[in-house]
């Protein structure tokens, strides 16, 4: 009867361990910023416009990890496991940015850290992003310190800090993210309008 009991207890152990009983596992969702600014159904080449190194901009500790972060208050931020980057968000956010740049600027001379490049480059775009998360079904925050600087005399004009708020049209995390690449966005129309102010200065 003892051994009857133990082998009843020992297939239960298996079957839940097999999944057989209870539900299934939760599958993960991943993600990836979009371009707003970059038209991507029609093929284009650009080659002339102005020469920009793009990066890096430092990422705080706390978005350095696979999970999409978002917050159900100021101080209490969520790390959720089953919803992840695709890759890297420090990567997606300067290639989402040097996508962006390269469109509103009209120039294929766009150099986006991380990667290497041999592209000798006018102006040099850094910065640090201070938090870029947000509320689910609410908004995604963008706070972000840039500056541009002129290499050709080394001389960074002014530092902004743009602090980007942008709605979230819907629930889920397909709509925030959405909403964090409309923020990239706007950050990139900042910094457009900063380069192409300066352009226009040089050729006075």
């Amino acid at each position: 009867m003892i051994s009857y009991i133990r082998l009843l207890f020992l297939c239960g152990v298996l079957m839940l361990m097999s999944g057989c009983i209870g539900g299934t596992t939760k599958s993960s969702s991943f993600f990836s910023l979009s371009a707003t600014e970059a038209n991507q159904s029609e093929n284009i080449i650009r080659r002339d416009g102005p020469a920009v190194r793009l990066g890096m901009f430092a990422f705080p500790d706390y978005l350095s990890r696979p999970s999409v972060v978002t917050r159900s208050t100021d101080n209490v931020i969520i790390f959720d496991e089953f919803q992840r980057w695709a890759g890297s968000l420090e990567n997606d956010f300067h290639r989402t940015l040097g996508a962006n740049l390269g469109t509103l600027l009209d120039s294929g001379n766009i150099s986006v850290y991380p990667a290497d490049s041999l592209l000798s480059a006018r102006y040099q775009v850094i910065g640090e992003v201070i938090s870029f998360d947000g509320y689910l079904g609410q908004k995604a925050i963008l706070d972000v310190r840039w500056l541009v600087v002129d290499e050709a005399d080394n001389k960074a004009h002014g530092s902004m800090h743009s602090v980007i708020v942008e709605p979230v049209a819907g629930e889920d995390y397909a709509a925030f993210i959405a909403a964090q690449s409309r923020a990239v966005g706007r950050l990139s129309r900042a910094i457009a309008d900063e380069i192409n102010h300066l352009l226009a200065n040089n050729q006075k």
